[in-house]
């Protein structure tokens, strides 16, 4: 059984992999998945918005009474980290040739 927050009560139903599956979450809230009086697994629903949820890249913001567009620019890669490996490896090669300098 899954009980909603406000305490109802509907039978789960397995399909025909064995997968327990619920899309009766109409509020939010708590559900809880029940066999036989003890709470197996408890699942919290938030139901925001569609635009607040959504994550992706928008053409537009709204600030307040102010509305900022995007700009579409390339993004160019930026592989800084080569070059400071290049440099930390270059100045290694450095530290090593001062060292034989002065052994050898």
């Amino acid at each position: 059984m899954f009980r909603d927050p406000s305490g109802r009560e509907r039978p789960a139903q397995a399909d025909r992999s064995g997968i327990l599956s619920f899309a009766l979450t109409e509020a939010p809230g708590l559900y809880e998945l029940r066999s036989g009086g003890a709470v197996l697994e408890a699942y919290p629903v938030s139901l925001l918005s569609a635009a607040e949820t959504d994550v992706g890249p928008k053409g537009e913001i709204r600030l307040g009474s102010q509305t900022v567009q995007a700009r579409a620019e390339a993004q160019e890669a930026r592989d800084l980290w080569k070059w400071l490996v290049l440099a930390a490896l270059a100045g290694l090669l450095l530290e090593w040739w001062v060292y034989w300098k002065r052994v050898v």
